[in-house]
């Protein structure tokens, strides 16, 4: 499980899969907000016979079942807590840590 905090739009996360990609060979799996494969996004520009260019390169969409499959699975799995408020937040030179609700999903 590799966990980070976003930069500005989420940018570093590209950087991050290849980075791990070319060093060990293996995909990390992203797991993105549902949000973000809707088209018309940025990332919802289709490749490979119009797939979402997140899910070409291994991107799922964060649930607690993708991510339970992933972890059980023994993929990399590359989470985001902040995840895509974190992302689009125009005042990223401001680091803030967004803990969850303990009431929900248990602690």
């Amino acid at each position: 499980l590799l966990v980070g905090n976003h930069q500005l739009w989420g940018l570093d996360t590209a950087l991050l899969v290849q980075g791990v990609y070319e060093g060990t060979g293996t995909l990390a799996r992203g797991l993105a907000h549902p949000f973000v494969f809707q088209e018309g996004m940025v990332s919802g520009i289709s490749l490979d016979g119009g797939r979402n260019a997140l899910e070409v390169f291994g991107a799922v969409s964060v649930t607690p079942k993708n991510y339970y499959t992933l972890l059980s699975e023994g993929k990399v799995a590359l989470l985001y807590p902040g995840g895509i408020a974190e992302a689009w937040d125009e005042k990223a030179a401001t680091y803030r840590v967004v803990w969850p609700d303990p009431g929900v999903g248990g602690s």
